[in-house]
């Protein structure tokens, strides 16, 4: 649902009284709270952010009495994460958390008709939400009219840690380690997949320029979330011309990139992205999973769910940043590519210099004559 469809709401909203508990806390907001936990299109069991995020909710909910429910999807879909959604809220739960970046176009077409219930998005953006609220939204973080003309949805809390960075971080230590024919393979062309992959370009460009390096580059996407044999076709084919090293993100598309690096005479090496991967695979590969740690949110999902509690719970979106936590601490890897790997160093550079990181996902830019970006947009 785009913003058209949104405008007859604003009054309501503005007007609606919303049941946040900021009365006297404690037992009555606990036995009041019926809380609902949702996937976007993963099982909790994927051993990533699913699982740790769900744990924390089931000790608290076992901690304070509070009943619990798990919806996990039936599909990869928009319309079966709503449907999932209002489920649930016709079930009579009040609170829901959902996880997955992709639960934006859910949350936008449930939450303002409920607006005495509380919505938790983990991993959602305000890029992510805008994409689905504008019709004209040009990916541009830095325009401000997306901030002054978004709706005022005051019962919805999201959390998002701005893990690109450390997509930026790999592209640099891909070159400072003496790589030149590099790749990124993304699962879908939004803007989630975007920021990873402009990211890793940019890291690989900074590094370039700093070493005087030139640097061959092919991008593209999948248009699948798992492996597939189109995908793993074209990655033969990067890696029969020379490539190096291959960024894999979304999803389980890195399946496919294991299948093309470790084809007999393929020296390739694949980065993969541990969001929803386990962490007991990989050990007949010449790979490297990467990620942000599976309990990086719980802090802050844990304070949300304390403000159930004591009535403070707000609405609001938190962006959280380099100025926020350790990312060196909160960064999980397991290194297989790289004999020198400075983390430390190149996140200085992000915290002094932020505009370093991309923001505007409009469209792949590369300002150094040093790089060759062959952008092959979806297979």
């Amino acid at each position: 649902m785009k913003k058209c469809s949104y405008l007859f709401l604003i009054n309501f909203l503005v007007f609606s009284t919303f049941s946040c508990g900021n009365n006297n806390p404690s037992n009555k907001n606990k036995a009041n709270s019926k809380i609902a936990f949702l996937t976007d299109y993963h099982k909790v069991e994927d051993e990533s952010i699913f699982k740790s995020c769900y744990e924390l909710v089931q000790n608290f909910c076992s901690n304070n009495d509070i009943p619990l429910r798990l919806r996990e999807p039936n599909g990869n879909t928009d319309a079966n994460r709503k449907t999932a959604l209002k489920l649930m809220v016709e079930e009579g739960n009040n609170v829901f958390i959902m996880v997955g970046n992709n639960f934006a176009d859910a949350i936008l077409n449930i939450a303002p008709y409920y607006p005495s219930a509380k919505f938790i998005g983990i991993n959602i953006s305000k890029d992510d939400l805008y994409a689905s609220y504008f019709k004209d939204y040009d990916s541009n973080l830095n325009n401000p009219k997306w901030d002054n003309e978004f709706i005022n949805l005051n019962n919805v809390y999201t959390i998002n840690i701005e893990d690109e960075i450390m997509s930026y971080v790999y592209g640099y230590n891909f070159v400072l380690n003496g790589y030149t024919n590099l790749g990124f393979i993304g699962s879908y062309e939004n803007n989630y997949i975007k920021k990873h992959g402009f990211n890793f370009i940019k890291g690989i460009e900074d590094a370039s320029i700093n070493l005087n390096k030139e640097i061959n580059v092919k991008y593209a996407y999948g248009n699948v979330d798992t492996s597939s044999k189109k995908v793993t076709d074209r990655l033969n084919t990067w890696f029969g011309l020379g490539l190096e090293g291959l960024y894999a993100f979304g999803g389980d598309i890195y399946l496919s990139g294991l299948d093309s690096a470790s084809q007999k005479g393929i020296n390739g090496k694949v980065l993969i992205d541990n969001f929803v991967l386990k962490e007991s695979t990989l050990d007949t590969y010449q790979s490297s999973i990467i990620g942000i740690s599976k309990k990086v949110y719980l802090p802050y999902l844990e304070d949300v769910l304390n403000s159930l509690n004591n009535g403070t719970f707000n609405s609001g979106n938190i962006e959280v940043g380099i100025d926020d936590i350790n990312y060196s601490s909160n960064c999980y890897f397991e290194n297989k590519l790289f004999k020198e790997f400075n983390n430390d160093e190149i996140l200085l550079k992000v915290k002094n210099d932020k505009t370093i990181i991309v923001r505007d996902y409009s469209s792949l830019i590369t300002n150094s004559h040093l790089i060759n970006l062959d952008y092959q947009e979806v297979i």
